[in-house]
Formats: C-alpha cells, structure tokens, sequence
C-alpha cells in the first residue's frame, strides 16, 4: 500500500507508520502484525491471457488490520485519561479477538459455497442446503477440526476489505480485462457458431420429420443471434469471474498468512480443499440420482397399465433447454487465472520451524 504523506510546516508524518504504531500498542493486534513479518506468502503471482499481476500480501494483510482497527476504535468512547486509554485498548482487544475468530471460521465457510456455486455454473450440478451442509461438515472434520466453521452466513470483512482497495481496483481493471474479451469474442465468434451447430446436429436424426428438422434449425439461427445480442452480458460475467478469482485467492492467502499461527498450525491446502469439494459435489449429486431414479421405478412399477407406463418414459423429441449457450461462449475462452506464491519452500520453512520451537 503507498502511504499518503501530509506536510506539517517542515515536517512530513507518515500516516501509514503513525497509525501502525498506534495498532502495535493493542496486544493482539501487535501479534497479528508480527505474523505478517513471516517469509511465507509474501507475494502472489495472478497469471492468465487477461491478468498478469504481482500482488503483496503483507501490504494487504497490513490494510486489513488498519481497517479492522479503524472499526474498532470507532465503537470506543473519547477521553485522554490513562484509566479511559487502558479499558480503550482493551475494548479494541477483544474487538479485534471477535473479529479474528469469527473471519477465521466463516471463511472456510465462503470458500466452499462459492466453489459448490461454480460446480453449478459450470457443470448444472444443484446442491441442495442438506448437502451444502454436508459438505461443510466433511471439510471441517478433514481440513479445519470439529467445531471451527461458522456456517450462519456471517459476511467476510478479508474480502470486502480487498475489493475497497484502490491498487488493486487499479491492478484488476475490470473494463481493461472486458476490453480484451470483447476483442476476442469477435475473433472467436466462428469457433463459437461452428460449436453451436455441431451441438444442434445432435439431435438432427434420420427419423426425424423434415418439419422437426427446419425447427432444429431456425434454433439454430435464434441461438446465433442470442449470442451476437447477449455478447456484452457474456463478457461481463467472464470479467467478474476473474476478477472474483484473484480476490479470493488473495484471501486464501492472508487466511494462511495471518489467521494461522504459523508455529501450531499447518497452512491450508485450499488446492486440495477445492478439490475435495468438488469430487463431493458430484457424489452426492450421483447419489440424489440413484434415489430419484429408485423413487422413479417404484413409482413405474406401480402405474396401471403398460400403455400409461410407456407413453410417460417417452422423451420429447427435441428437449427443451437441451443446449446452453454460455457454455458454448465459455468453451471458446481461456479465462482461468494461474495463482503461485513467491515462497514455494513454505510447507517445508514451516514444519522446520516448528521442530526448532519444540527442540
């Protein structure tokens, strides 16, 4: 962060310096300070055809504790006298004690609803609440211990504090990365129609009417057009998405950075985390189909005749909504963000630590 400077007569303050002398003087507020001070996580690295970015983390964990602080003191009463300063500090003490445990354990929360989200987005996969509930109860027990994930929906300060911050506004300049999408949605536009038709043709089958056939085909040309007309709405979603995926890796990152304590706890492994999500997002979506599919045979089973049976498994010949055109759009974009730290020794300096803190 670029400290903002103010000039005294002859005398320039530094605001950012004052103020984190003022944040050394709460206790846990100092021991937060000093985690930052810790070689791990210290850059980030944003690679991808739309972003290439270096992003430091200690600057923005620094941020963040400025503005939980600022907070914090807001809600404190005034008075110069030593007796007021000293139930003061500590009043922001357990302020920033609450705020700590409660950004720690929502989110992990976070995370794993935003990643069930985009198995929605991106593979039709609806999970319902129960297993949404499921899911967090595994990865806690897997990854977090029993009992540490809130799950009543408490909002993460990490992540709106980071998307209020102007360097990275200026770094991640959503009409800078639109721009380049919508340069390359004209180059990609007969990719795009070329997959479009393939998927049509499908479901142009020789038993098909020549009717059926034509109707296959106006689809076809509605579907192109929807694309051409809804380009700016496609592109805008892809801009947001790569933008929501810096802010939260960045957030992955200060959680290791500052909410762990690097001498008792392990960095997370949000990789595996994510992916571990993910495989469970598709097994209980195979395991609501087998129970639908049962519920459905038991229900065949019990239909009268055969003729009522038959005409109800008959599918309609073209089914509605049988192709989605933002994944035709997608499939023709690379717009995934490559994520690295500077300090890949990491894993390795931390259990090393923790062997000369128990020697």
């Amino acid at each position: 962060m670029k400290p903002n400077n103010i000039t005294t007569g002859n005398q320039e303050i530094t605001l950012e310096k004052k103020e984190l002398k003022e944040m050394s003087k709460i206790p846990f507020l100092n021991k937060l300070l000093d985690r930052l001070s810790a070689p791990q996580n210290t850059n980030v690295k944003f690679e991808g055809k739309y972003v290439n970015i270096d992003v430091n983390t200690i600057a923005l964990g620094k941020l963040l504790l400025s503005s939980v602080y600022k907070s914090e003191l807001s809600f404190c009463g005034s008075g110069n006298t030593s007796e007021k300063t000293e139930n003061k500090i500590i009043e922001i003490n357990n302020g920033i004690k609450k705020w700590f445990t409660q950004e720690k354990s929502i989110i992990p929360v976070n995370i794993i609803k935003r990643e069930v989200d985009l198995m929605h987005t991106e593979h039709k996969i609806k999970t319902t609440e129960k297993n949404l509930d499921k899911i967090i109860i595994n990865i806690e027990e897997m990854y977090f211990g029993s009992n540490t994930l809130g799950k009543d929906g408490v909002n993460c300060s990490t992540t709106s504090v980071l998307k209020l911050n102007k360097y990275l506004t200026d770094k991640i300049n959503g009409t800078g990365i639109k721009q380049e999408l919508d340069r390359d949605f004209t180059k990609n536009m007969p990719a795009m129609t070329d997959n479009l038709e393939k998927e049509l043709n499908k479901y142009i089958k020789g038993d098909l009417s020549d009717d059926q056939k034509k109707e296959l085909i106006e689809k076809y040309v509605k579907y192109k057009k929807h694309i051409l007309e809804n380009h700016d709405n496609l592109t805008t979603i892809m801009t947001g998405r790569i933008q929501s995926d810096i802010y939260y890796a960045l957030t992955e990152n200060i959680y290791n950075t500052l909410l762990c304590d690097k001498y008792t706890e392990t960095p997370r492994d949000f990789n595996a985390i994510k992916k571990e999500i993910r495989e469970q997002v598709i097994l209980l979506d195979i395991k609501a189909k087998a129970e639908e599919a049962e519920k459905a045979k038991k229900a065949e089973n019990a239909k009268e005749t055969e003729k009522t049976e038959k005409k109800e498994q008959t599918p309609p010949v073209v089914p509605d909504n049988s192709i989605n055109i933002n994944d035709i759009v997608y499939r023709a974009f690379d717009f995934k963000t490559h994520v690295t730290t500077s300090y890949p020794e990491q894993d390795i300096t931390h259990v090393m630590n923790i062997l000369k803190r128990m020697s």
